[in-house]
């Protein structure tokens, strides 16, 4: 099952130019893409797929910029595509507004990925130390914690506040199955699915009037005796 981390980082002065070369790469590929799939679909009609995307990147971007080559993560960059692609998919799905251009001003972030090895991404909870790619030791507040033999590691996210906070995001798979939901019996009402044959529901240590509770998800009490 996947779990989510955010952690508060605190990257040296070095780090910090670093992070902030992978956060304007990875704008600028977000911004280039954009521009060259807005323009190809307004001059011939034409929708550029997201793997032929990351190869004109990998085949025409990059060989022109050697500092896409040298100063960030190729990972990075195939996150930045990734990240303008979801964009269009939420937008032509209502879930949001049509991707625009990223600016420097905005909330400044970035995601990468261990390589095929599993390594570039790494914790230090006994020295609190955060690795990713190209940027070893980042000092890190680890308040919360996971098993580092039986959790991979999947994906880690940078983020700069405006405020000029940093934050790191990691996702692990913790290698045990997701809970399934009960199925819900059609002959049951809606009082008799949530409680049971309780007055009551419990929420973590407290106990709750399960008719207060249903109510509160606009169920009256005629409704919570509907099946």
């Amino acid at each position: 099952m996947l779990r989510a981390y955010k952690y508060r980082i605190y990257p040296t002065d070095e780090q910090k130019v670093m992070l902030a070369k992978t956060f304007g790469c990875c704008r600028y590929v977000y911004n280039w893409a954009l521009e060259m799939k807005e323009r190809e679909y307004r001059l011939n009609k034409n929708c550029i797929r997201q793997n032929d995307m990351q190869k004109r990147v990998v085949h025409k971007l990059k060989p022109e910029l050697e500092w896409l080559r040298k100063d960030v993560s190729a990972t990075a960059l195939e996150f930045a595509i990734d990240d303008l692609y979801k964009g269009y998919e939420n937008f032509f799905e209502g879930r949001a507004e049509k991707p625009t251009k990223r600016c420097k001003h905005d909330r400044q972030h970035y995601h990468d990925r261990p390589d095929k090895k599993g390594s570039g991404v790494k914790v230090n909870f006994k020295r609190g130390l955060l690795t990713v790619p190209k940027i070893k030791g980042i000092p890190c507040v680890f308040h919360r914690r996971f098993n580092t033999k039986e959790c991979k590691i999947k994906q880690v996210g940078i983020e700069l506040l405006k405020s000029g906070v940093y934050n790191a995001s990691i996702l692990v798979d913790d290698g045990k199955p997701a809970p399934t939901k009960a199925p819900i019996d059609p002959d049951k009402t809606i009082y008799e699915t949530v409680a049971g044959d309780s007055e009551y529901v419990h929420l973590g240590n407290r106990e709750v009037n399960a008719r207060a509770y249903i109510s509160r998800f606009n169920f009256s009490g005629a409704d919570q005796q509907k099946k």
